[in-house]
């Protein structure tokens, strides 16, 4: 679980750095001016429930902190904790 923790703040950190680099390439200025608004988009995305289209399955939500089943067949309920 820590693991996963440690991932999903890396990714929104380097997201964040990312698009405060696009602002200030783009508007002027530096990367630091432009990161805490940076940060709040991207934990706003991250926090938001994603769905994610898997061949041969369908349409899967993707929760925010919770991987992803890698065996799943079509019609089966998948929930961190359930599995069948």
């Amino acid at each position: 679980m820590r693991q996963i923790f440690r991932t999903r703040l890396s990714r929104i950190m380097v997201g964040a750095w990312t698009l405060a680099r696009q602002g200030a390439e783009r508007f002027g200025g530096t990367a630091f001016l432009y990161f805490p608004v940076a940060l709040h988009l991207v934990w706003l995305e991250e926090q938001r429930v994603h769905t994610r289209w898997r061949s041969g399955i369908g349409n899967q939500f993707v929760l925010p902190g919770v991987e992803m089943l890698q065996k799943v067949t079509r019609g089966q309920l998948c929930l961190p904790g359930i599995e069948k």
